[in-house]
């Protein structure tokens, strides 16, 4: 066999796959909403404490694990609150930013999250639901819509899975704090 015929089947598997990376990114939905929940052991009052005020988010975050040197900053005057923001900056998991835009005290918390490089943004929600004394429903959830090239990353980088298992140990990292 010669070299050409070997590269031209390289550059035809190689064309095949990206084909099929297409058609799967196609079947993507363009909206997305990933929701996780988890009964933490702690009064609703002391989550949204936790959740609503952007100054501590540094001590539950899941993604401390992956950079320590991350640097947190509050971008406004308010640490709470529609119009708080929080901006980091890390080498490992990227720059960018979270804004509060709504909150209902005790119960629900949603902010706007956005990430240096990326066109789109995603919100993401927190609703508690108080089911005993001391023990708080938390669901933790990201949504947004999926240009193409979000398709074929969400598919590549198994965002999904990657996002719940992210936000799992953020609820764990909420419950496991005194």
């Amino acid at each position: 066999m010669t070299m050409k015929k070997v590269l031209l089947g390289l550059l035809g598997l190689l064309l095949l796959g990206l084909a099929a990376l297409a058609f799967k990114a196609s079947r993507v939905p363009t909206h997305y909403s990933i929701p996780v929940t988890r009964e933490l052991p702690k009064s609703c009052d002391q989550v949204f404490d936790l959740v609503a005020q952007l100054d501590k988010w540094e001590s539950w975050s899941p993604w401390k694990k992956y950079d320590a040197e991350t640097r947190y900053k509050l971008d406004s005057a308010q640490i709470t609150g529609p119009g708080a923001k929080l901006s980091w900056e890390s080498k490992k998991t990227g720059n960018g930013s979270a804004r509060i835009t709504d909150f209902r005290q005790g119960t629900m918390l949603q902010y706007e999250l956005s990430f240096e490089g990326w066109d789109s943004k995603s919100m993401g929600q927190f609703d508690l639901v108080a089911t005993g004394p001391s023990v708080c429903k938390t669901t933790w959830t990201m949504s947004g819509d999926n240009p193409f090239l979000g398709k074929v990353f969400w598919i590549v980088f198994n965002f999904e899975n990657a996002i719940m298992k992210d936000f799992n140990d953020g609820l764990a990292n909420i419950a496991a704090l005194k």
